[in-house]
Order: structure tokens, then sequence, then C-alpha cells
């Protein structure tokens, strides 16, 4: 009995002591998303801009770094009716990481292969505190950037084809 007290209480002193001293103060800055703007069509395989506005975020942060990631959300509803939102973040695939949040701006590349479609978005973190953005857009398939041009023998007359001897 005094060994599982002592144990008991030992655990206690444990816990207490890995307990914070001060609550921790988490800070959301929500600055406003530029570009992508709402109704934006970026195809995969391209570099775009993002840009966010940055007369929100106090100058302390504007030194922070970033990552930002591209999200397609989807919301699910179970058999009671109740809503679950998921934001389906490509985290192993970080579109932007290490800039200066203050910059409010970055390039990303869309990755070849990337689902067309719309509902897309972009989310920003910073290092120290957690920035969001979010802007609905549409992906589009990748498109070829220097395609040579083809040219349509279909509609010229031909000539006959004569058998060489």
């Amino acid at each position: 009995m005094i060994f599982t007290t002592l144990v008991s209480l030992l655990a206690l002193a444990a816990a207490a002591a890995a307990a914070p001293l001060q609550p921790q103060e988490l800070v959301v800055i929500s600055p406003q998303i530029i570009s992508p703007a709402e109704g934006d069509c970026w195809p995969s395989g391209s570099t775009q801009m993002v840009v966010w506005d940055t007369s929100k975020i106090p100058p302390e942060y504007m030194h922070n770094h970033g990552m930002i990631l591209l999200g397609h959300p989807t919301t699910t509803y179970d058999s009671e009716g109740h809503r679950t939102t998921n934001e389906n973040l490509n985290i192993s695939c970080p579109l932007a990481t290490d800039f200066e949040i203050g910059t409010g701006k970055t390039n990303v590349t869309i990755p070849v292969g990337t689902k067309s479609g719309p509902g897309y978005t972009v989310v920003l973190f910073g290092d120290r505190r957690v920035f969001t953005l979010y802007s609905y857009f549409l992906l589009t398939p990748y498109q070829w950037q220097h395609v040579p041009q083809v040219r349509d023998y279909s509609s010229e007359p031909r000539e006959p084809r004569v058998p060489v001897k």
C-alpha cells in the first residue's frame, strides 16, 4: 500500500513538473489572401504567385518563416447528420517553405498530376504562430508550355504516289 502511494505521488509530481508555468498564448493571424482569388484557374505543373495582405501582421512576426500547403476541402455527414470538414492538406508535398511572412508573396509550383477540379485552397502556416489563408480556386489539367505547332495536312491536296523503279 505504501509502495502504490509513493508511485502515485511520484507520478503526480512528474505531471505537475511537466505542466507549463504560464498559459501559452496561441496567436492566429488571418491575413486576407489576394491571389489566388476565387474563380482563378491554375494549371497543374504551373508556377503561380500566392499573395496575401501583410497590413494586419504585427511587426514582431514579419520575419517569421512560412510554409504553404495545397488543400482540397471536403465535407461529409455521418448517419446522425453531423457535419465533418476535412481540409485534405497535402503535407507530404508543401508548395513553398522557408520564406518570410512579411514579404506578402511567394511563388509556388502546383505538382504535375494533381487532380483537376474546383474547390482547391492554399493554407499559409508561420513558424511560431498559426497563419491561415483560404481562397477557393480551380485546378485545371497540366498544360504543355512549348508545344510545337503541328501542321494539319488533312485538307491539303495530295500528290499521287508514283512507285520508284
